[in-house]
């Protein structure tokens, strides 16, 4: 797995990590401009993807009712279409644990989180159950809060376990 990590969180601009599986490694030039590149193309595929009138608050009643794989393609269809492509490109993102807070996922609308080998609420590796229920229901409050401009859609939380 290969993932970008912009250390901008609250303001305070502290570098860009390039993390290659589980091992961390300062990106180097040649990397983050390949990376860059890459993020780039993607992008430019996603411009047609702008919904022609995104809606303030998108509708996402048909995800509890829809039954089968037809239904349930003619939902994700229509929500997406009513999506913003800041919106769409938020879903793509998974921050972790200890470098995005549930406010950064209001704020920016990410779709995904991830709990990688070694992270723990408040960093404090005997965090308690109660701890880490009350992280997760913050990030999935964040999520469905449209306050910050995000789609409402619950947020995904992934945890890299042995």
């Amino acid at each position: 797995m290969v993932s970008l990590i912009i250390d901008d969180i609250r303001g305070q601009h502290r570098g860009m990590r390039l993390y290659v599986g589980s091992k961390r490694h300062w990106g180097n030039s040649v990397q983050l401009k390949n990376l860059a590149a890459g993020v780039a193309v993607g992008l430019a595929s996603l411009v047609g993807c702008q919904s022609q009138e995104p809606s303030a608050v998108l509708d996402l009643s048909c995800a509890a009712s829809a039954e089968g794989k037809a239904e349930r393609r003619v939902c994700v269809d229509d929500i997406v279409s009513h999506m913003t492509l800041e919106q769409k490109v938020a879903q793509m993102i998974q921050g972790e644990i200890r470098d995005v807070t549930p406010q950064d996922v209001l704020e920016y609308g990410l779709g995904s989180v991830l709990n990688g080998g070694g992270a723990f609420p408040q960093e404090n590796k005997y965090a308690s159950v109660q701890d880490w229920v009350e992280l997760a229901d913050a990030y999935y409050s964040a999520s469905v809060d449209t306050r910050g401009g995000g789609s409402g859609i619950p947020i995904i939380w992934g945890t890299d376990a042995v």
